[in-house]
């Protein structure tokens, strides 16, 4: 008899310590599971403030006099609310370098000043010269397209995705739109901005949200003003990254 109540507490003592593992797991996974969701919630409140950035620089894209609109430059523009520190950059995509209209030596100029090899980048530009040039020429849609030309990989896209553009449709960048690394290639690095200056109708625009507890989410999207086939809506987007 006291050997059985032995190994009944025996049993017991090891159900417990089972429980109590078990318990111990269940605590875990619900703390876990509670930082996720804090986690998960502070996330989607910067992609949020982060989207309200977008619209905010579309209201001073559009909504206010010339004058009064925001430079598509580049420069930052930094807002503070509700615990939230916001810094948005516009630039227009007249400033870029159009991949559909850019000549080889301007191509190569660009590429080089960023750090491309210029062996590389003049293969490269000789790819694209002939996409230009073929027979039946079509015109690139996207900047993902750069990539699958001869001499190109993702490092040298990396380095040219930001001055980049499809959308422009000039052979040269406008240079007061242009940023540093593209007005010192046209040799124009001393041109001035000037408020009030007509950015066209695409634009990139650049918003990061960032909150009082170091969450942040940033936005990067290219949108086409004031389209003609929205149903009344004030943009379009033509690229999208987050």
């Amino acid at each position: 008899m006291k050997r059985q109540h032995g190994v009944a507490l025996l049993i017991t003592l090891w159900a417990l310590a089972l429980l109590s593992l078990v318990m111990a797991g269940v605590v875990t996974a619900v703390r876990l599971e509670n930082k996720q969701s804090v986690h998960q919630l502070q996330d989607a409140r910067a992609h949020l403030a982060a989207e309200a950035g977008l619209a905010l620089a579309v209201q001073h894209l559009t909504g206010l006099q010339r004058e009064q609109r925001w430079v598509a430059d580049g420069r930052p523009y930094q807002l503070e609310f509700d615990r939230m520190r916001l810094t948005i950059q516009v630039r227009s995509e007249l400033g870029k370098l159009d991949l559909n209209s850019t000549s080889s030596a301007l191509f190569i100029k660009v590429a080089t000043a960023l750090g491309v090899p210029a062996g590389q980048a003049k293969q490269v530009a000789a790819a694209l010269q002939a996409r230009q040039n073929g027979t039946d020429p079509t015109p690139m849609r996207t900047l993902e397209e750069l990539i699958q030309l001869p001499g190109m990989d993702n490092a040298m896209f990396t380095r040219l995705e930001p001055y980049i553009t499809v959308w422009s449709g000039y052979d040269q960048p406008v240079v007061s739109f242009a940023a540093p690394p593209i007005r010192q290639a046209m040799g124009q690095k001393n041109i001035i901005s000037l408020e009030g200056e007509d950015p066209g109708q695409v634009l990139s625009v650049y918003s990061q949200a960032e909150l009082d507890n170091g969450f942040r989410s940033a936005l990067n999207v290219t949108l086409l003003l004031n389209p003609t086939d929205s149903n009344m809506q004030p943009y379009r987007v033509l690229r999208w990254q987050e």
